[in-house]
């Protein structure tokens, strides 16, 4: 990563709940720089907890 400028991204997904996979897979078949950011467990809390 270069430290002297700043990311740019076209997209950033907040959680990776169910529909964040699938968007993120959308948004890169387009060719859309896409970051997804979790705070604690990737998968949401339905696949983590249910």
């Amino acid at each position: 990563m270069n430290t002297q400028s700043p990311e740019r991204w076209d997209a950033i997904i907040i959680g990776s709940g169910q529909a964040a996979k699938p968007l993120a897979m959308a948004l890169a078949q387009r060719e859309r720089k896409t970051a997804v950011v979790e705070r604690a467990h990737v998968g949401g809390s339905c696949v983590n907890y249910g």
